[in-house]
């Protein structure tokens, strides 16, 4: 009944969290196969691997030289057999109750609906004492307009918390091997542009970030979530109208992250003059261009302070 593909890279120190999460789910019985997509590991995650599939023989392993996240879950999607997908990240986990929880919500939806997604939990490289819980943005109540929704505010949709029907996949295709980045909205948006999408306020994963990730300049992705617009507006012609909310709000995030991250201020200033120049009316660029004049330290103490509010109250700040 259901195909979880994983990806490897470089993983032995979290793989076998990540693959003892999928063995120990409440509904196991309806795994029938865990393809795990070994791209470029240059550690002993193989070693590792081939330890864990003495454990059972739904475990496939394949080793590849895709060097690309995207091409490793594409070889995943096309070689699963699978009724419903289930995609997990080697350095991610999830409770035991993930796929029973979303194979029970799917199956009492009407067929429109293909993929569910949920809540997670976040936390850096092995701190696990330190976690914050990550309230993605719903869009159920949207029922006509999902595709608006995503396209202007879209959840932060982590792949490793969804689960859909394999049959979209002969439709919409899989992930677009030419980007880098984003390459996940993508995929989101073409489902969007014939199904509907469902969240679960549960919190089913832990999503691990590296500390190169926490480093990563997401300023230097904005050609990247701009082609990914371009892309979908090639199809989707009557959205042009919303092209400069989309594009920024992207500039926006960068900035935010810049802000907290970085010290360059001349890149942040940028970025806000982009968003300004797309979309002048703007709360929130108008605030974080407030933000940036002040210190580095007052910046990431107000981001940091409005964060972890958010694991005390049941609101969703968006910053």
């Amino acid at each position: 009944m259901i195909s979880v593909i994983v990806t490897c890279h470089n993983e032995e120190k979290y793989i076998e969290k990540c693959i003892e999460s999928i063995l120990n789910q409440t509904i196991f019985n309806l795994i029938s196969e865990i393809i795990i997509i070994n791209d470029s590991s240059t550690d002993n995650s193989l070693k590792v691997l081939k330890k864990l599939q003495s454990k059972t023989s739904i475990i496939k392993i394949i080793n590849s030289e895709n060097k690309s996240l995207s091409k490793s879950r594409n070889q995943g999607l096309n070689l699963s057999k699978g009724k419903f997908i289930a995609i997990l990240d080697g350095d991610d986990f999830w409770i035991n109750t993930k796929l029973e929880t979303q194979y029970e919500q799917i199956k009492k939806l009407d067929k429109d609906y293909v993929l569910i997604y949920s809540n997670f939990i976040h936390f850096k490289n092995n701190d696990l004492d330190n976690i914050s819980r990550v309230t993605v943005k719903s869009h159920n109540k949207h029922i006509n307009n999902q595709l608006i929704e995503y396209f202007c505010n879209d959840a932060p949709i982590v792949p490793s918390t969804i689960f859909f029907k394999s049959h979209i996949l002969e439709e919409i295709g899989c992930f677009n091997e030419e980007i880098k980045y984003y390459e996940d909205t993508d995929f989101y948006l073409r489902i969007l542009e014939k199904y509907k999408i469902f969240h679960i306020p549960d919190f089913l994963c832990f999503k691990r970030q590296h500390q190169q990730q926490i480093t990563h300049e997401i300023y230097k992705t904005i050609l990247d979530s701009d082609f990914v617009i371009y892309k979908f507006l090639s199809r989707k012609k009557n959205f042009e109208k919303y092209k400069k909310i989309r594009m920024s709000r992207n500039r926006n995030k960068a900035a935010i992250h810049t802000l907290r991250n970085f010290d360059k201020k001349n890149i942040v200033f940028k970025l806000i003059f982009e968003s300004l120049k797309l979309n002048p009316i703007n709360f929130k660029t108008w605030a974080i261009l407030i933000l940036s004049i002040f210190p580095k330290k007052f910046n990431i103490l107000i981001i940091n302070f409005l964060i972890n509010l958010q694991k005390y109250i049941h609101i969703n700040i968006r910053i």
